[in-house]
């Protein structure tokens, strides 16, 4: 049997190893409790980069109007009356550009209303779809009315698409200074001869800028504009504005042609 000597100093070798174990296996832990916590601030870090990236990236909406929608609104906005007071139904008052807020009711909805639009290039009456888009209709009818389209160009115009006019700028960024909601067509689509708002690809966008349906291809536009009225006569004047238009978008027309003054009719 060992001696009671060799007995203690053997229990001391084992305490002392287990000592070592112990002391090893803590630094152990603590080496990945230290990797863990590195690898949790680094996938923070990247989520917290990644959702300034998309932040930025889903607030930043194009300003420029154009007919083509860059893409399909998830959320519908219900068109409203503003504000900003009536005009004149003569049109007596002068010449009006800018407003804080889109009009109040300004139209009869027990009355019709019609557009005499005078281009450089002639005459064109236009039936307005009070009754279908009367948001629309009154937001058109009370610019009319304070001379905002008064020598206002087409800006842009592409044969086979759309004669679009509006932008007291010019460039189709332009607008009144306010923006309403849409009114599509209650027919789910457009025809050549018929007027609707342009707009950009975000809901609640749209302001001055209109387009006259010209050929095919704009009538092949999803139903996301404001439906605001059909040509009754003059569909020929935009025939020729359209001629002088450019081949393809987005270049510029070959002449520049625009509205002398438009005149609204009710009965």
């Amino acid at each position: 049997m060992p001696s009671a000597k060799r007995q203690r100093k053997r229990e001391g070798r084992q305490y002392r190893q287990a000592q070592v174990k112990a002391a090893q296996k803590r630094r152990a832990q603590r080496r990945n409790a230290i990797r863990i916590a590195v690898a949790a601030a680094l996938v923070l870090a990247v989520l917290a980069s990644l959702g300034k990236f998309r932040s930025k990236k889903s607030t930043k909406v194009s300003t420029k109007t154009t007919t083509t929608l860059a893409s399909t609104p998830t959320t519908a906005v219900a068109a409203a009356f503003g504000t900003t007071a009536c005009p004149a139904a003569d049109a007596s008052g002068a010449r009006v550009t800018t407003f804080k807020d889109s009009f109040q009711r300004c139209i009869d909805p027990a009355k019709h209303y019609t557009a005499t639009i005078n281009f450089d290039a002639g005459p064109m009456t236009v039936q307005l779809a009070a009754d279908q888009s009367p948001v629309t209709v009154n937001n058109f009818v009370a610019l009319a009315r304070s001379h905002f389209y008064d020598g206002v160009v087409c800006h842009r115009v592409v044969k086979g698409f759309v004669d679009q006019c509006g932008d007291p700028q010019g460039t189709g960024s332009g607008g009144p200074g306010y923006t309403i909601a849409e009114e599509p067509p209650k027919s789910g689509k457009y025809a050549v001869g018929q007027l609707a708002m342009a707009k950009t690809g975000a809901p609640h966008s749209t302001g001055s800028q209109f387009f006259i349906i010209v050929g095919d291809q704009g009538a092949a536009l999803p139903p996301q504009y404001s439906y605001v009225g059909t040509v009754t006569a003059g569909l020929d004047v935009a025939k020729k504005i359209e001629a002088d238009g450019a081949d393809a978008d987005p270049n510029p027309p070959k002449v520049v042609h625009k509205m002398v003054s438009v005149t609204i009719a009710e009965s």
